[in-house]
């Protein structure tokens, strides 16, 4: 086996970055229903996945399904290993700590991610496949979306300074046009604590100046 070139070398880890980019842009726009950006994380493929395996076809049938089933979702990343099959294609294992809303209780799931990510010809990185696979899930006895709103940073960091509902995901813009809300109102109804998030920055196919593949 050759020793690969310096080039090589910083080709492999640019592929690695924009690879690693994914699940973390997968989450936070599944979080925050910026459906915009998420659709822009996968690769287009004619042949439509069968499940548990997804690609672009399901997200785009199916918005109501996994975007209109829970009025939130947290999904935390971690355990990421990619392996290549080429310079164009690789694999990766990466493991998920979801929580969501089904109907009356929030449950939380232990995910395994199979993916498959092919690099179009503009140099970028993107989905081809995702296998969701499950350890277990579990409904938790509190429903975190039904306590009294926190009070952060101004209450007792004792009390309702550390614990209550949060700002979240009505803080988030694109949660709000997505579900037609005004700022201060909530899905539910309830009371929420105040707090806008930040916009997020671009999408991996929006930073197409540094995408091209090194030569």
């Amino acid at each position: 086996m050759s020793t690969p070139t310096d080039a090589e070398k910083l080709e492999r880890l640019w592929s690695i970055s924009q690879i690693r980019d994914l699940p973390l842009r997968y989450a936070l726009y599944i979080d925050t229903r910026d459906l915009e950006r998420f659709a822009e994380l996968w690769s287009p493929r004619a042949e439509r996945a069968e499940p548990p395996d997804m690609d672009h076809h399901t997200f785009a049938d199916g918005v109501d399904r996994f975007f209109r089933s829970s009025t939130a979702s947290v999904h935390l990343v971690a355990n990421h290993l990619i392996e290549f099959d080429d310079p164009s294609h690789a694999r990766g294992h990466v493991y998920c700590w979801a929580q969501t809303d089904r109907t009356s209780a929030w449950v939380e799931q232990m995910v395994l991610y199979q993916d498959r990510y092919v690099r179009g010809p503009d140099g970028v990185w993107r989905f081809e496949t995702r296998r969701h696979l499950l350890w277990w899930g579990l409904p938790l006895p509190v429903h975190p979306r039904h306590q009294e709103p926190m009070d952060w940073p101004h209450g007792e960091v004792h009390g309702n300074a550390s614990f209550g509902r949060g700002s979240l995901p009505e803080g988030f813009a694109t949660y709000r046009a997505f579900w037609g809300l005004e700022p201060g109102e909530t899905l539910d109804g309830r009371p929420a604590a105040t707090g806008e998030a930040i916009p997020s920055g671009r999408s991996a196919a929006e930073q197409s100046p540094q995408s091209e593949p090194i030569e």
